[in-house]
């Protein structure tokens, strides 16, 4: 088998160094050659969530900016009470981390664990191909692995969301069942949500490495 190898940029990501291969009509060049692009695209998938990661990571510094703005003491005139755009402020800030998480793991990591199921398959019918990603469905279908990539996501909502709740209370105070529905909110909030979110980041992905897994 002989596979020769030129390096080129790619006119979209123009300082990506991507690998180009020639290949036969061998059965082993057919399979590496497939491999390759199999490879390609999941380190795509991967630099695009690890740039949804940090774009949610200037969402939130940005949302930070934003409360320390309308509390400073710079005269705003608004049509309503400061901390009420705070309250809102935190929502819009949440929604917008949600939806960076949708994209990041509901979508992209579907994509990325897609590849690693097809590359995992030829590693299985070709054994002279490295075996790491049978053990990276491995180590998915582990209970004790929890996809962790969500918890960033997670810990974003709940301290937007409890900042929300914590100045709407103080906001409300003395009346009591504004305070009530605002602790209520934040208790449900730090319950409710992570159980949510994961689940939902979890359910497609467990079921396809458990699904694969009881192929072999």
């Amino acid at each position: 088998m002989k596979i020769e190898g030129t390096e080129y940029q790619s006119e979209d990501d123009p300082q990506g160094d991507y690998q180009a291969f020639e290949v036969d009509g061998e059965e082993k060049s057919l399979v590496y050659g497939l491999y390759a692009q199999l490879k390609a695209h999941k380190d795509h998938f991967s630099n695009m969530q690890n740039r949804y990661r940090s774009l949610a990571s200037t969402w939130i510094l940005a949302a930070f900016v934003g409360i320390g703005y309308l509390f400073s003491r710079h005269k705003i005139d608004l049509p309503f009470n400061t901390s009420i755009a705070v309250v809102i402020l935190c929502v819009l800030a949440a929604i917008g981390i949600s939806l960076l998480w949708h994209l990041d793991i509901v979508v992209y990591q579907k994509l990325w664990f897609g590849t690693i199921i097809e590359m995992s398959r030829l590693e299985k019918k070709n054994k002279w191909l490295l075996g790491v990603n049978n053990k990276i469905l491995k180590a998915h279908a582990s209970k004790k692995y929890h996809f962790f990539q969500s918890y960033f996501y997670i810990g974003c909502n709940i301290i937007l969301l409890v900042m929300g709740c914590v100045i709407s209370a103080i906001m409300g105070y003395p009346n009591f069942y504004v305070v009530g529905i605002s602790v209520a909110v934040g208790v449900a909030i730090v319950l409710f949500l992570p159980k949510l979110m994961l689940r939902v980041s979890g359910e497609a992905e467990a079921f396809t490495s458990e699904s694969f897994l009881d192929e072999g």
